[in-house]
């Protein structure tokens, strides 16, 4: 907690926010593993996104250091991943729309030890900013702000899924008839799963 901020209501806050945006989309589904403030073990959050056959697993989380100088966004997946695995490609074009769109510090994308690990799917946690910094912690507060975050979340989901190759999708993606060209994205009914 910082100040009367919790770092749970500004995660579930960004949450909400990108699954309205999935949800508003036909093309895809989402699946979140809370909607509430309420705690969800690691385990359960990615049998979650087993049980609903997710293709992408996202955990949108603020950061905090002891340093208050220190801002920025940061894509983390779990460091018992391949360098050539799709989690790499899907956290780098998700962190590099959210940086395009709020012009925050690019802290990159890197390895952690996370349980990330445990996905079947590409999965990334997302460090949409630091509430250790006041202007930082004043923005993510900020709704508009905020929906400026979830839009490039969401825009940085659409470009993964529609450069990823349709196999990869799972065979709700690959369609039966090519002829309906709405259905040639990749995008049918892929979901999404999204923690905050």
């Amino acid at each position: 907690m910082y100040g009367d901020v919790h770092e749970e209501d500004i995660n579930l806050a960004a949450a909400n926010r990108v699954a309205a945006l999935i949800e508003a989309d036909d093309t895809l589904d989402v699946q979140q593993t809370r909607t509430l403030d309420i705690s969800v073990s690691f385990e359960d959050r990615i049998e979650t996104a087993h049980d609903a056959g997710a293709v992408v697993y996202l955990s949108i989380q603020s950061n905090a250091s002891s340093f208050a100088d220190a801002v920025g966004v940061e894509t983390l997946v779990s460091d018992e991943v391949a360098a050539d695995d799709f989690a790499w490609q899907s956290a780098g074009i998700v962190q590099s729309s959210v940086v395009t769109a709020t012009e925050a510090r690019d802290r990159g994308v890197r390895s952690q030890d996370l349980y990330l690990h445990r996905a079947q799917m590409p999965a990334a946690l997302l460090e949409i900013g630091f509430l250790s910094n006041d202007e930082e912690r004043a923005k993510l507060l900020d709704p508009e702000y905020q929906q400026m975050i979830a839009k490039a979340v969401y825009e940085g989901i659409i470009t993964y899924i529609d450069h990823a190759p349709p196999s990869f999708l799972g065979p709700q993606a690959v369609p039966a008839d090519t002829s309906n060209s709405c259905l040639t994205t990749g995008r049918v009914a892929t979901r999404i799963v999204c923690y905050g």
